[in-house]
């Protein structure tokens, strides 16, 4: 990834050990598995009509989404995502906001 004028960066792993250790332990693990359930039903979805499954990235960029907005909630105490289209795609990365809301690590107001 381009780092440009980047002045903090923190990985996944971090991100995730916030969770585990501000929330409950195996947090990551029920986003793993909360994601990897929509994946099925989002492929499922595509079958019928008649398109390609999700690439394969779909489900690592959807984790580091949801778990990196999870833990800015936990180290800000709260999170405003901002989208840049009003209509998300239900096969966007962007869709998968759904695992969060699921298990409440983030609200529907934010």
């Amino acid at each position: 990834a381009d780092r440009t004028n980047v002045i903090l960066e923190v990985s996944f792993s971090q991100m995730s050990s916030i969770l585990e250790t501000s929330i409950s332990n195996g947090t990551t693990l029920k986003l793993e598995q909360e994601i990897d359930h929509l994946i099925v039903d989002k492929n499922k979805q595509r079958q019928l009509m008649e398109k390609a499954p999700l690439k394969d990235y779909f489900r690592d960029f959807a984790l580091l989404q949801e778990v990196t907005k999870a833990a800015c909630r936990q180290i800000c105490g709260d999170v405003t995502v901002v989208h840049t289209a009003q209509d998300i795609s239900p096969f966007s990365v962007t869709s998968f906001y759904t695992a969060g809301l699921k298990l409440g690590l983030v609200d529907e107001h934010q």
